[in-house]
């Protein structure tokens, strides 16, 4: 992740020069794409978007300057913001200035203490590079990961698993209809505490797996009653698992936590309506009975 405004005021460099936010401090979360030291008027046609201005002030109060035109220009070009150390020849950035960068929502900060401009620049790019050269390194291990999945024409419950390893994210698949058609198992283990080794031991799709879901389901979110569901709907087979497999598990506090095994014909939707309806039929039938 770059950099932002926010960080980069931060930072003991910054802190020393002992800043103040004169407009735009609700933007304060904009990214710093590079950091900039210019005393140039017309600077705008310089820009790319996204870099942090420099300036002791001279673009701002220097010979033939129009402080608001810079202003706008700076915004304009899509900055994120403007620095200045302040001095006793140039001791306050203009009011309309301010004004004008505060109907923006355009960042200035101004510095009140003298500060080597080449301390802040290295500092930040730094950070800079070595999120660009994480991001390579990254792009690389993403396309050899995808490269041998392609090659050994691995199924969409492996692309999805080494996806969600890859971005340490929960992933899910759905086709065009909004339907599920795979998840990564580890959402298991993040979202409901499922044991990690026992995930690796019996897979997704088994009593056991589904017994630790309904428990950590009910210790995770303090519900009187907990159920959960695992299995296979289709179309096709998983890990040995015929479509119209499942587990439903539940938990309570009168009962310790038990699973029912069902298998149910049909397509994908009719095994997780199928599903959902024993799913139901068994909360109804453990509280009636406590």
């Amino acid at each position: 992740m770059l950099p932002t405004l926010r960080s980069v005021l931060r930072s003991p460099t910054v802190q020393a020069a002992e800043p103040e936010v004169l407009a735009g401090g609700s933007h304060l979360d904009r990214s710093v794409r590079w950091v900039h030291v210019s005393e140039v008027v017309d600077i705008s046609d310089l820009l790319l978007g996204g870099e942090l201005i420099l300036s002791t002030g001279l673009s701002l109060g220097g010979p033939g300057a129009d402080p608001v035109r810079y202003l706008e220009d700076l915004a304009g070009a899509g900055a994120c913001g403007l620095m200045v150390e302040l001095s006793d020849r140039f001791c306050e950035v203009p009011d309309a200035v301010v004004d004008v960068a505060r109907d923006r929502g355009f960042p200035i900060i101004v510095l009140h203490q003298k500060v080597r401009f080449v301390d802040i620049t290295e500092e930040v790019h730094r950070k800079i590079v070595t999120e660009q050269y994480a991001s390579l390194q990254f792009g690389q291990q993403v396309h050899e990961a995808f490269t041998a999945l392609s090659l050994e024409g691995a199924s969409s419950q492996k692309i999805i698993e080494t996806t969600a390893l890859l971005c340490q994210a929960t992933v899910v698949l759905e086709d065009l209809s909004r339907r599920v058609v795979a998840y990564a198992t580890p959402m298991k283990h993040r979202l409901a505490g499922v044991d990690a080794d026992l995930l690796a031991a019996v897979g997704p799709v088994s009593e056991r797996t589904v017994i630790a879901l309904a428990a950590g389901v009910r210790a995770a979110t303090g519900a009187d009653w907990a159920v959960a569901t695992t299995g296979v709907a289709g179309p096709a087979s998983q890990d040995g698992h015929e479509p119209g497999e499942v587990w439903v598990g539940i938990a309570g506090p009168t009962l310790a936590a038990t699973a029912v095994r069902y298998d149910f014909t049909g397509d994908r939707a009719a095994v997780r309506t199928a599903a959902v309806q024993a799913a139901l039929a068994l909360v109804a039938g453990a509280l009636a009975a406590d």
